[in-house]
Order: C-alpha cells, then structure tokens, then sequence
C-alpha cells in the first residue's frame, strides 16, 4: 500500500491565521486508488498530517494514536505547497 498526501497552506495575512486543504490518495495492494479529501481547516506546520492521520484512520487504513509517517514510514509520499490565494484551496 502507498499513501500519497498532498495538501496545500494559506495564510490569512489580515488576521494572521493559516489554513490548510488537501486530498490523500491511497493505492491498495489491488492496484485500486481511493481518494480522501481533506477539507479546508485550521491549522499550521504539520496539522496537515494529524488531519491525514485522522482520516486515514476514520477510513480504516491505520489505528488510532499513531501519525502516519510512524506507521506508513517509506510508503508515505507526502506535498504541502503554500497558495496565495484561499481560492487555491
């Protein structure tokens, strides 16, 4: 299994605030993707990959407590790329 995490960063520079977006993409030991969107949410630094985590776990993909570069290690592939605009989300 390979774990593909892209997501993309936007900083509100008014307030000051930083939000994140993106799509994680797993391809299955059948060869099969599935898609997980990651909404747009609050977050700085890494909170893209605790977001991923979560909803890897809620797809059943990993166990609940363990961040996804532990329990993925060298299958994981992961972008964050930072967008100018919130529509780039």
């Amino acid at each position: 299994m390979l774990i593909i995490i892209n997501a993309r960063r936007w900083r509100d520079r008014k307030f000051g605030n930083t939000y994140f977006a993106g799509e994680i993409v797993v391809e299955r030991d059948d060869g099969k993707l599935d898609h997980i969107a990651m909404p747009m949410q609050y977050g700085y630094g890494d909170q893209y990959m605790q977001a991923a985590g979560e909803a890897l776990t809620a797809a059943g993909y990993m166990p609940e407590g363990v961040m996804p570069r532990q329990y993925f290690g060298e299958r994981l592939i992961d972008f964050i790329s930072d967008v100018a605009r919130r529509g780039d989300l």
